[in-house]
C-alpha cells in the first residue's frame, strides 16, 4: 500500500488552476472534452487522426466498426484511443440533466453482455 502525503504547494496551485479553468465548463462534450483530457491527465498531444485504424496508434475521435447483439453493424467513435493502453469514452453533463437515480448516486451499473 502506497502512504498518501499532502501536496505540496506547486501541485495544490496547479489544482487550484486546473479547478478555476474547468469550473464553469458548460455541459459541453463534443465542445471541451479534449482540452480537458489534456489538461487533467497531463497527456501528451495525441496524433492527428488520418482516418487509416492501423496507422491511428493514439488519437482523439478514432473510427471504429460496433458489431451489434441483433448481428447489424455500427459506425461510431473512441472518444481518445491509444493502441494496447487505453480506449476512453467521455461524458459530461449537469446533475439537472440526469435521471434522479444518477443524481443521488443510487444507481448500478449494468451488467456486461
Amino acid at each position: 500500500m502506497t502512504e498518501s502525503r499532502p501536496a505540496s504547494g506547486d501541485e495544490r496551485a496547479k489544482a487550484e488552476a486546473f479547478i478555476s479553468r474547468w469550473r464553469q465548463s458548460a455541459a459541453s462534450e463534443r465542445a471541451n472534452y479534449a482540452l480537458f483530457l489534456v489538461d487533467m491527465l497531463g497527456l501528451d498531444h495525441p496524433d492527428p487522426a488520418i482516418g487509416e485504424a492501423e496507422r491511428d496508434g493514439y488519437v482523439f475521435e478514432r473510427a471504429v466498426i460496433f458489431h451489434n447483439h441483433d448481428g447489424t453493424t455500427s459506425n461510431g467513435f473512441i472518444d481518445l484511443y491509444q493502441r494496447s493502453c487505453f480506449v476512453l469514452a467521455t461524458k459530461q453533463g449537469c446533475a439537472a440533466k440526469q435521471p434522479p437515480a444518477l443524481r443521488s448516486g443510487r444507481c448500478a451499473a449494468a451488467p456486461c453482455p
